[in-house]
């Protein structure tokens, strides 16, 4: 045998283990020996029906992967889609709770937003490549700690529900009841008083700034009387379309920045009620809470954009 040969046997076999590497060494060059005469009796020169026949056996590292019972995969089916689930699953919920301790922490401290921007998308990244570096080394170590077992059986009982796509019932009820219930939480604290001390002397002391009044009693309900329309829409067609995640981000993105404009105005909260908190909790505690307040005002609405598009494309009916 050539030493074209003994070179690829040699790469074949040397990463396979110690104890069976003479048979398969053996079992390889005879394979070889049997490729060749056909092509030699035929006439062919022996360097050409030698490399001929190595071309067709191919790298000799799969032939070696294949001999040691080897892998050459990442992450194998039976383990695949498990892992696919579980990283989409963690960078769902991590990334967006990271992005709002960060932002959070970030204005507590008195960044600017251009730090925020900076220093939160360097996070995000940074999250987002230890999350799927460490699941996939987890599912990496899990497969070849053991023979894997075979892909898992599916059943038509995974199949996700078709709830999950469109705006139940339930939920359309629910948002036409918030109207009523927007209106009454405006008109209660115009007139009634959300305050449980008495610290106005008698007087009713509202939480929203009573300059607003009465386009509280016009916004508020009403952003919720669009959204039930727009859920009532996703009802009636029975899945969460194009134009109403569009028409829900235009809402979202609407009410957030004329939300967070007020609040960070100092035009949404009534002035007293804003001095005698800061008089009592202090100022420190006052302007974290304010914070937090911008925070949720300008990430609910990212929150439901992102929900809506989400959902229109679960809805999205299958290509025929």
């Amino acid at each position: 045998m050539s030493e074209l040969l003994d070179r690829y046997v040699d790469a074949a076999t040397r990463s396979v283990p110690p104890a069976s590497r003479d048979d398969i060494a053996a079992e390889l060059r005879a394979s070889i020996t049997d490729q060749l005469e056909p092509r030699l009796e035929a006439g062919e020169a022996d360097d050409a029906a030698e490399r001929s026949v190595l071309t067709e056996l191919g790298d000799p590292a799969i032939l070696a992967a294949r001999y040691a019972d080897r892998p050459l995969h990442l992450i194998g089916p039976a383990y695949y889609l498990e892992w696919l689930r579980l990283l989409k699953l963690l960078l769902w919920i991590v990334l967006p709770c990271v992005a709002f301790a960060w932002v959070l922490g970030q204005a507590i401290a008195g960044a600017s937003a251009g730090t925020m921007l900076g220093g939160g998308i360097g996070v995000l990244v940074s999250v987002a490549v230890h999350l799927a570096f460490w699941t996939t080394f987890a599912f990496w170590l899990a497969e070849r700690a053991q023979t894997p077992s075979p892909v898992r059986a599916w059943t038509p009982d995974e199949l996700p529900l078709a709830a999950e796509a469109r705006a139940s019932r339930a939920e359309v009820i629910l948002a036409l009841a918030f109207v009523l219930i927007a209106a009454g939480l405006v008109l209660w604290d115009r007139f009634i008083d959300f305050l449980p001390w008495d610290v106005a002397g008698g007087r009713v002391l509202p939480l929203l700034n009573p300059g607003l009044w009465p386009w509280t009693l016009v916004v508020i309900p009403g952003a919720a009387a669009i959204s039930a329309f727009i859920l009532l829409g996703v009802h009636l067609a029975r899945r969460w379309t194009h134009p109403a995640a569009v028409a829900n981000a235009v809402l979202a993105v609407a009410v957030g920045a004329l939300g967070l404009w007020l609040h960070t105005s100092g035009l949404m909260w009534n002035p007293e009620v804003v001095a005698l908190f800061s008089q009592h909790a202090g100022e420190e505690a006052a302007r974290v809470v304010g914070i937090i307040i911008g925070v949720c005002l300008a990430g609910f609405p990212l929150w439901s954009v992102a929900d809506g598009f989400l959902k229109a494309r679960r809805g999205r009916p299958a290509r025929r």
